[in-house]
């Protein structure tokens, strides 16, 4: 048998226009956090694929580094680096401060995960970052420490239509994807 190839397209766009993609057949499946919501009606279906922790991203020489871990009280008089508003992270972020009345110190806001790393190497403030960055950015490894806030975490999830039904390409992929965030799970959290 030949080999079967797929194409992959990556794009980032706001939930009502991932939820308009899927529906009308303009995407396959889409990986979103927070998770989108099923939706019967318009054959959307969702399944939770990975649980995100997040890590604090400092400066280099600040004083938390080497902390254990860091709670609210230790970042609450600290300049907070992160993503706008509407975006997957930032939602997680602002349901947990919402949930704790935590009110940050939000200095800087961008989409571009490198110029918030570097914003954070050169003083300007602290960031959250999910905790595969660090993983994945060794150079960042040694400015970052875990987080001990409850409910920091992001719960990712895949939804694709389930009208008409899924393409097998689609499943193929589909289970590829929860195969390789299952061994991302095993590399980085259980260990």
């Amino acid at each position: 048998a030949l080999p079967i190839y797929y194409t992959i397209s990556i794009e980032y766009a706001p939930t009502k226009d991932i939820i308009n993609a899927i529906t009308v057949g303009d995407a396959d499946l889409a990986f979103c956090t927070p998770p989108l919501i099923d939706d019967p009606l318009k054959g959307l279906k969702t399944d939770l694929v990975f649980c995100e922790h997040c890590s604090i991203l400092l400066p280099p020489g600040h004083e938390l580094i080497g902390k254990g871990e860091i709670t609210f009280e230790d970042i609450k008089n600290e300049q907070l680096i992160t993503s706008p508003k509407g975006t997957g992270l930032r939602i997680n972020l602002d349901r947990v401060f919402s949930s704790h009345g935590f009110h940050p110190n939000i200095v800087c806001e961008s989409n571009d995960m490198d110029l918030i790393f570097r914003s954070v190497r050169d003083g300007m403030g602290y960031a959250i970052i999910p905790r595969w960055q660090v993983y994945s950015k060794p150079e960042i490894r040694n400015c970052s420490v875990n987080v001990n806030i409850p409910e920091a975490c992001a719960y990712i999830g895949i939804s694709y239509n389930t009208n008409p039904a899924i393409s097998a390409a689609c499943v193929d992929f589909k289970n590829f994807a929860v195969k390789f965030l299952n061994g991302v799970k095993k590399n980085i959290y259980d260990k």
